[in-house]
């Protein structure tokens, strides 16, 4: 499991996720291509649709479940660690 380092603030960038100014940012700063990145959050919007749409792969992270599953979700930030099996 990899993290791009430095984060992205968007206030500090000047873009605001769903911008497509904000992915277009954080694929510099990582030296990434779309392919390369997950996108994981709790914002259907600027988490998951607007990264998809981008080329990204996204996760929604959606803790409450209070919302039927529609796409690939996660319930915790664990599920994406290696299982100990």
């Amino acid at each position: 499991l990899w993290a791009c380092e430095p984060r992205l603030v968007s206030s500090e960038v000047g873009y605001r996720k769903p911008a497509a100014g904000f992915y277009r940012e954080l694929l510099r700063r990582c030296a990434a291509r779309p392919d390369e990145v997950l996108m994981v959050g709790d914002d259907l919007t600027a988490d998951v649709h607007a990264p998809r749409e981008f080329g990204m792969s996204a996760l929604w992270l959606n803790r409450t479940q209070a919302e039927p599953p529609a796409i690939s979700t996660l319930v915790s930030l664990l599920e994406l660690l290696p299982s100990q099996a």
